[in-house]
């Protein structure tokens, strides 16, 4: 937030417009990390059931993880509305909306992986990145912008093909 607060000023913007995009951000910023954390706690949550049970299909189950066309169109239109209209609505839901999307890109790079017999290791930095504040950024919009694709595309058919 303060380097939103400084790139604003840098811009020419007044102590009142940065305070209301600090308020509006630091909303959407609890709204972002209350949703990431249901949804982290939800799949970890999955994740133990099914060791407890000894089952071992919660990685096949992940790796095709989508929001196929229901969830995905309107999800679309919401990211859509959120870079044309100043709505505080829009505005508010399209960082949830990416979130979904940035899950999706998870499980696109899972299946990636999977699919060149890389060790589990090397998805490691792609989680410390998340876990960065700085590098977070730099991290979701990618992640984000490929579980978009894969919705409309369906990266992972491709994946499967080479194999």
């Amino acid at each position: 937030l303060r380097e939103v607060s400084t790139m604003l000023r840098s811009g020419g913007a007044d102590e009142q417009q940065i305070a209301d995009v600090m308020a509006q951000s630091g909303s959407v910023l609890l709204a972002a990390a209350v949703f990431s954390h249901l949804a982290g706690t939800l799949l970890l949550g999955y994740w133990w059931r099914t060791l407890a049970a000894a089952e071992k299909r919660f990685g096949a189950e992940f790796r095709e993880l989508r929001l196929g066309r229901v969830l995905g169109m309107p999800l679309t239109l919401v990211l859509v509305a959120g870079l044309v209209f100043a709505v505080e609505l829009v505005q508010n839901l399209a960082p949830l909306a990416m979130l979904a999307f940035v899950l999706q890109g998870l499980a696109v790079v899972h299946a990636w992986a999977y699919a060149r017999n890389w060790h589990p290791g090397y998805l490691a930095p792609l989680y410390v990145m998340l876990a960065v504040p700085p590098l977070m950024v730099l991290t979701i919009l990618p992640l984000g912008t490929l579980g978009l694709v894969d919705n409309w595309l369906n990266l992972r058919a491709r994946f499967r093909s080479r194999q």
